[in-house]
């Protein structure tokens, strides 16, 4: 089995996949789920994903939230942060030389995370 791929997730992703699952969000929380993905999560990240579910637009009782969250967190590996953090570069190109976009990218089927490198979804993913 290969080693998953180590994905820092924005919380609207991690976020659309959990409470809409369809599309290609639903395909990213597939790829966590069946381990081709390894969510990196820091305590900030968390925090933040727990503030947004419990957005009232959302209408997600405790229950709710904790189950989601627990569709979530088992699948990551916690990180610090490092002080101060690392430059990031400020728009990720894919290999297409595109700018990677949620619409592009969901229409095309790769992934374009955190790294701005894009690569075709694996075929378990592509239904």
């Amino acid at each position: 089995m290969t080693a998953p791929v180590r994905v820092v997730l924005d919380t609207n992703v991690v976020l659309s996949a959990l409470v809409f699952g369809g599309g290609a969000a639903g395909q990213v929380r597939r790829a966590w789920q069946q381990g081709v993905l390894l969510p990196l999560a820091s305590a900030v990240t968390v925090q933040e994903l727990v503030r947004v579910l419990a957005y009232p637009k959302f209408r997600l009782s405790q229950a709710d939230q904790d189950e989601l969250l627990a569709d979530y967190l088992p699948y990551t590996q916690t990180v610090r942060i490092p002080q101060p953090p690392p430059q990031v570069p400020r728009a990720a190109m894919c290999w297409t030389n595109r700018l990677c976009t949620w619409r592009w990218w969901a229409k095309r089927k790769c992934w374009c995370l955190a790294t701005g490198i894009c690569w075709p979804l694996p075929q378990s993913l592509s239904r």
